[in-house]
């Protein structure tokens, strides 16, 4: 059950990833996620979270 949760998650964090920070469709990032899930590792995923939290950020600020 607790790897199926984290499959999980790591899947909605690379849909997010591909669709919100690389632009991709929310179909197709949803394919996309689907096949990459099992390649990352914690740690690559989590990295992914920290760098679009951050582009966000930055993103924010260049439009003011």
């Amino acid at each position: 059950l607790a790897l199926a949760k984290a499959i999980l998650r790591q899947r909605g964090i690379l849909i997010g990833f591909f669709s919100k920070v690389l632009g991709v469709t929310p179909q197709q990032a949803e394919v996309d996620a689907c096949k990459t899930e099992h390649l990352f590792s914690p740690e690559t995923t989590m990295k992914m979270v920290e760098f679009a939290a951050s582009w966000q950020k930055l993103d924010l600020l260049a439009s003011h």
